[in-house]
């Protein structure tokens, strides 16, 4: 794109780190997520999805967590499949607590940021009834 005058906007970095994401390419999908940042360019939920999972799939859950609090304070709507993947991972890692919370979130439809040393009991309170909403 470049050597044609074009600035790669969010749908063509989205569909690139897709593209690795998809072939097994973590670190390439991670790389691209942060050249896209750093071009100034915004990410869309499905960048997001992406890079989470691939952080995830490069056992570096911390980075995820940090991917997924970024989302959530960005506004841009984590999917339930970026949910999913991240309750699975804390789940291996037998960090209970923010699994519940992911779960408890996903019910609630609303998302709260992850707090890493957050106690195993944690919950988060719904803002009115989770009927009609996304299950696990």
């Amino acid at each position: 794109m470049a050597s044609y005058g074009l600035a790669p906007d969010a749908k063509a970095y989205s569909t690139l780190i897709r593209a690795y994401a998809s072939n097994n390419r973590a670190e390439k999908a991670v790389a691209l997520f942060e050249a896209m940042r750093e071009d100034g360019v915004r990410p869309c939920q499905f960048a997001y999805r992406d890079a989470v999972c691939c952080f995830v799939r490069l056992q570096r859950l911390e980075d995820a967590l940090a991917l997924y609090n970024e989302t959530v304070r960005s506004k841009a709507a984590a999917c339930g499949s970026t949910c999913r993947c991240l309750k699975r991972a804390c789940q291996k890692r037998g960090w209970t607590g923010l699994a519940d919370q992911i779960i408890q979130d996903t019910a609630c439809g609303e998302k709260a940021e992850l707090v890493l040393d957050a106690p195993s009991d944690a919950t988060t309170e719904c803002g009115g009834g989770a009927e009609g909403s996304e299950s696990e």
